[in-house]
């Protein structure tokens, strides 16, 4: 019988942050190689127009709503599409 479930929303209980950004850097890096683009200049503007999307979405307003019942609730995951 299952008797709890845990959802790791904020990556504290596996901390997945580091291969995460590693894999998007070479994403902006295979960019770079393959279409010139810059790569610091892509990592920024995703990482911007990411927060721009988690702060607009629906999800945060239910996040901060558990927050105050549990504790800090710092994100979920989400996907950006950029046109290039």
């Amino acid at each position: 019988m299952i008797k709890h479930i845990v959802f790791d929303l904020d990556d504290t209980l596996v901390v997945e942050v580091a291969s995460a950004e590693e894999a998007f850097l070479a994403t902006c890096e295979r960019a770079h190689e393959q279409y010139g683009i810059d790569p610091k200049g892509l990592h920024q503007a995703v990482r911007h127009r990411a927060g721009q999307l988690w702060r607009a979405s629906a999800t945060i307003t239910y996040c901060r709503s558990i927050e105050s019942v549990h504790g800090k609730v710092s994100g979920l995951a989400f996907s950006v599409t950029i046109q290039i």
